[in-house]
């Protein structure tokens, strides 16, 4: 009888996984923990998300977005300008590696920085309505650039090309 009880009691657990929506049995409570963590997290600086929304730091970013682009396209320009010098030297068939000034390589870099802090406080500001709020999906196109600028910080100093991430960045 003893095991008998064990079966039904098991029985009934199916039986209500299957009638519960889809994860609510396996992931209910983990689930559960992170709104609790994130509602804590909202209820705990408030502030955070009236800075990260306020007029300054929005004019700051997207004066910095502007910056950035303006920055790209003098950059891109003065590298055709190289290659077609180079080209214009008469030497077409030698390969030859055109490099940027620093200063434009400190700026991208100074510019990925505060990209990427700006996602990390809205991150930490918006909790889980980053991801499902009403601006997803310009929150994971901005979190696709970053990580794209990221790598391409990474691999540009190995012999990987990486011209094609720079056009989706000027995007």
């Amino acid at each position: 009888t003893a095991l008998q009880g064990r079966r039904t009691g098991l029985r009934a657990s199916f039986v209500k996984m299957r009638e519960e929506p889809f994860g609510t049995a396996r992931f209910g409570a983990s689930l559960g923990r992170w709104k609790q963590v994130s509602q804590r997290w909202n209820t705990m600086c408030p502030c955070l998300r009236s800075f990260v929304d306020s007029m300054p730091f929005v004019c700051l970013a997207s004066m910095a977005i502007v910056l950035n682009a303006i920055l790209m396209a003098a950059s891109s320009d003065m590298m055709v300008k190289e290659a077609l010098r180079v080209y214009d030297e008469g030497n077409p068939g030698m390969p030859r590696q055109i490099s940027m000034p620093s200063w434009i390589a400190y700026s991208e870099i100074a510019f990925l920085c505060f990209f990427s802090l700006e996602i990390v406080l809205r991150i930490l500001a918006w909790g889980d309505q980053f991801w499902v709020g009403p601006e997803w999906n310009w929150n994971c196109m901005d979190v696709a650039l970053v990580t794209i600028g990221i790598i391409d910080v990474i691999l540009a100093g190995s012999d990987v090309k990486v011209s094609h991430a720079r056009l989706l960045r000027l995007l």
